[in-house]
């Protein structure tokens, strides 16, 4: 219950745990920032290494986490996540500080003149705040988080939050989300035909 993201980390359970009841088994993080790229490429393998595996009753359960970066995939992913199958959820993460002034010059003949206007900071804001709006209207599962500025003490709150998320998902799930046999089966499997055992 403290800490920069001590409301967030039990509703974002819940949320996960209510949409695995209601079959929603992938779940999408897309950073509107493009230094968060990397940070989506972490959070893939925590979910994936700690949520994919088999119950206790021997059934398989988990989530699969998709990457995806908002400016970049927004377009080409949307469509799917819209009007495709229903078991997908969304998480826009954004960042509230402003990014540097620059000078936006478009091209002759650009159809939105008004874009000289503006400042890279606020399209990216436009673009996340229109595409959780359609999802949501759309009825897919939108989660909105926000980082006050890409900072290690920000960067490293957010980790903390989602290790603590995953943990308890594996404990709801009835799963033990602090191995990762399938994973140490293929490491093993390498290092034989490698001849390293």
């Amino acid at each position: 219950g403290a800490g920069p993201w001590h409301d967030r980390v039990w509703a974002t359970v819940e949320r996960f745990f209510e949409g695995y009841l209601e079959g929603i088994t992938e779940w999408v993080l897309m950073p509107y920032a493009l230094p968060l790229e990397n940070l989506s490429a972490w959070w893939v393998q925590l979910v994936a290494e700690s949520l994919g595996k088999e119950a206790r009753d021997g059934t398989r359960r988990g989530f699969t986490p998709i990457r995806a970066v908002g400016p970049v995939d927004q377009h080409s992913q949307l469509q799917r996540w819209m009007a495709g199958p229903r078991n997908l959820g969304v998480i826009v993460l954004t960042v509230e500080a402003e990014a540097a002034a620059e000078r936006l010059d478009p091209p002759a003949g650009c159809p939105y003149p008004r874009l000289r206007d503006l400042q890279g900071g606020a399209i990216l804001r436009a673009q996340a705040e229109g595409t959780a709006e359609a999802l949501q209207g759309a009825g897919v599962p939108t989660l909105r988080w926000s980082l006050p500025a890409v900072t290690e003490a920000e960067l490293g709150a957010f980790m903390m939050a989602w290790q603590w998320i995953v943990g308890l998902l594996g404990f709801a799930l009835e799963l033990d989300p602090f191995d990762q046999p399938a994973v140490e089966d293929g490491k093993k499997r390498t290092f034989a035909k490698l001849g390293l055992v």
